[in-house]
């Protein structure tokens, strides 16, 4: 998948996802999980 494309549709469950939201939650968990605030 390119940068160009911003959204995307999983193939399994229909469900569209936007590609920078995702990205944020993506980050935001990671930041979480590294200071031991949450567990993945």
């Amino acid at each position: 998948m390119t940068l160009t494309i911003r959204e995307w549709e999983c193939p399994d469950s229909n469900t569209k996802h936007e590609r920078d939201i995702n990205d944020a939650i993506n980050i935001k968990k990671f930041a979480l999980d590294k200071q031991n605030l949450i567990g993945l």
